[in-house]
């Protein structure tokens, strides 16, 4: 992992979702990229864990598909909600990260996770094959999950594309650089990025050992 001196992050506008837990929780009137992983979260929780708990691209991709043709959550989109009504544009990754803020919201153990010191490893976690994102994101997510928890805490608890989620983002920034693999560049716009945090801090409060870093065995002495 290095510091790169300069890293594009390609920002796209995302519709605003309310910062109220009582209306995140409201699913009967989807308006929002957020209210819409809290339905699929929710109203099909068995197919949304399985997509986020899956452990290899076969298994991901088949929840993913039954959560698709579970269209009740899109069909409670109003035609002026501003978001994509086509299913299929959303894809695996950003449905993952949706869901993976609902059930960080529906958990209060992300809130306590402590920070753990910056390792010069690699940050390689078993679920990266299930996500369908480039491993390089997925590793500095990972990364950024055990250095910054509460980055992405405060991150996810803001509404998608309004200035207090720039400022979450702001404040994370320093940690791409550094938990950036070397020679990788990223190239994700705000809502990729925003899941894939999402994802990776759902997966630490998953599994924490996956962020426990183990010693060698000391050398037997003769």
């Amino acid at each position: 992992m290095r510091r790169f001196p300069s890293i594009l992050v390609a920002v796209v506008a995302a519709v605003a979702a309310s910062g109220s837990p009582a209306a995140a929780r409201s699913i009967g009137d989807v308006r929002t990229i957020g209210q819409l992983g809290t339905c699929m979260y929710i109203s099909h929780k068995a197919t949304a864990l399985d997509l986020l708990n899956a452990s290899t691209a076969g298994e991901s991709d088949r929840a993913v598909v039954r959560l698709r043709d579970e269209q009740s959550c899109f069909d409670r989109l109003p035609t002026d909600s501003h978001l994509d009504t086509d299913v299929a544009a959303f894809s695996k990754g950003l449905m993952r990260g949706l869901v993976a803020e609902a059930a960080l919201r529906d958990s209060p153990a992300a809130a306590g996770l402590q920070p753990l010191p910056f390792q010069q490893k690699r940050y390689l976690r078993p679920w990266f094959a299930a996500t369908g994102r480039d491993p390089a994101v997925d590793e500095m997510s990972a990364c950024i999950a055990d250095t910054d928890p509460s980055g992405i805490v405060a991150l996810i608890a803001t509404a998608p594309g309004s200035s207090q989620e720039s400022w979450a983002l702001g404040n994370i920034s320093p940690w791409l650089g550094k938990c950036l693999a070397a020679g990788a560049q990223l190239h994700s716009d705000r809502a990729a990025l925003r899941a894939a945090l999402a994802d990776a801090l759902y997966q630490r409060v998953r599994d924490p050992q996956l962020s426990v870093v183990h010693p060698p065995p000391a050398e037997k002495r003769p």
